[in-house]
C-alpha cells in the first residue's frame, strides 16, 4: 500500500476537479512550486497511484445509449476472461469492462446508437464466445455520475455532471472534432501542442475544438483517475432491486449516494436491477457495514440487491469506434 502526504492529497484533489489544471494552479492548491508540483505529479503516476487522466463526455450529445452486458462464464478454459476481455477491447462500441467476482465474471459498459447496433455486437460476442457463457444480462443507464474519491482527497460532493435529458439538438462531430476528442480521451492532460503533433493539426486549431466541445457539452469535465488499489482500497458494485418507489424517493437515495464519502459512482439503470452503486472499501467488513446501514435507512424502498467485486477495470477510447464508422 502506498502512503500519500498531505501536499499528494491537495495535488489528487485539484486534478480530480480539473484534469487539466495549469501546472501552476495545481502548485499553489498545493503549496508548492512549480518544479515541486511537477515532481509529485511524475512520482504519483510512476507509482501508479495517478493511473491516468479522464475526459468525461456526455454521451447523449451525441446519440449513444449505454447498455451494459453481465457475462457469466460457464466451462471455461484458463484464460478465457483474459481472452473475451482482450476481445471486448478491439469492439469500436465498448466504452469500459471489468473482470469481477460474485454473481457474474465480467461487465462491458456498451457505447451504441440503437438496440439493432448493440444486438450485432451482441450476437458476435455469442458467436464467438456463447458456448461457455452460462449467463448474460443487459440493463439501460438512465443516468449516472462519478465521484470525488473524497476519503483520500478530501472533495466533497459529485465530481462530474450527472448524465441528464440533453434537450438540445445533437452534435455533429467532424473529423477534427474526433481526432481532439480521441486525444483527450487517451490522455486529458496532454498539451494541445501534443495533441496536434499526434492529429496532424495546428496548436490553435486545436485549443479552438477543445473550446468547441466544451461548449456544445460533449465534453463535460476533465478529471484524474487514482488507482484505489494502491492505497489499499478495492471496489465494490451493489446491485440493487428497488420497490415501487416514488420520485422523492429516488432523489433521497441519489442525494445520500451523492454525499457518501465511500462511493465512486452510481447510476439508475433499466433491466434486472433498478441502481448500480460503486463503493471503495478496505475489507468485507467494511462493505458489511456500508450495506448493512443502507439497507437500514431505506428499508422501505430497497428489495434487494447483489454484490460484486470489481478485479480489474479497463478503460476503452470508444471515439476510435466513431473514427471508423465516419470513414
Amino acid at each position: 500500500m502506498q502512503i500519500i502526504d498531505k501536499k499528494d492529497k491537495r495535488i489528487l484533489a485539484c486534478l480530480e476537479r480539473n484534469g487539466r489544471a495549469p501546472l501552476g494552479e495545481v502548485a499553489r492548491a498545493s503549496g508548492l512550486s512549480k518544479p515541486g508540483a511537477a515532481k509529485r505529479i511524475a512520482r504519483l503516476e510512476s507509482d501508479g497511484i495517478i493511473s491516468g487522466y479522464l475526459t468525461h463526455v456526455s454521451f447523449r450529445t451525441l446519440t449513444l445509449f449505454n447498455f451494459r452486458l453481465y457475462l457469466k462464464f460457464e466451462g471455461a478454459p484458463a484464460g478465457f476472461e483474459r481472452e473475451v476481455a482482450d476481445w471486448l477491447k478491439k469492439q469500436g462500441c465498448v466504452r469500459w469492462l471489468c473482470l469481477c467476482q460474485g454473481e457474474y465474471d465480467l461487465i462491458a459498459r456498451t457505447m451504441v446508437h440503437d438496440l439493432y447496433e448493440f444486438r450485432q455486437f451482441e450476437q458476435a460476442l455469442m458467436a464467438r464466445f456463447g458456448k461457455n457463457i452460462g449467463k448474460r444480462v443487459f440493463s439501460a443507464n438512465i443516468n449516472d455520475a462519478y465521484h470525488n474519491c473524497t476519503h483520500l482527497t478530501g472533495n466533497e460532493g459529485n465530481s462530474s455532471v450527472p448524465e441528464k435529458e440533453y434537450a438540445g439538438k445533437a452534435v455533429a462531430l467532424t473529423d477534427a472534432d474526433l481526432k481532439v476528442l480521441f486525444n483527450l480521451f487517451e490522455n486529458c492532460r496532454q498539451s494541445a501542442r501534443e495533441i496536434a503533433k499526434k492529429a496532424g493539426m495546428q496548436p490553435d486549431a486545436v485549443l479552438y475544438h477543445i473550446k468547441k466541445l466544451e461548449r456544445e457539452g460533449v465534453i463535460t469535465k476533465y478529471s484524474v483517475k487514482i488507482d484505489r488499489g494502491k492505497m489499499g482500497y478495492s471496489t465494490m458494485k451493489a446491485l440493487f432491486w428497488l420497490r415501487q418507489a416514488s420520485p422523492q424517493d429516488l432523489l433521497r437515495l441519489r442525494k445520500y449516494c451523492e454525499m457518501h464519502p465511500k462511493v465512486s459512482f452510481y447510476g439508475e439503470i433499466i433491466g434486472q436491477w433498478d441502481m448500480e452503486v460503486d463503493f471503495d472499501v478496505q475489507s468485507n467488513a467494511e462493505a458489511h457495514e456500508i450495506l448493512s446501514e443502507m439497507r437500514a435507512k431505506f428499508a422501505g424502498l430497497i428489495h434487494d440487491f447483489s454484490v460484486l467485486n470489481l478485479i480489474e477495470e479497463n478503460e476503452v477510447n470508444f471515439v476510435a469506434g466513431l473514427m471508423e464508422k465516419k470513414e
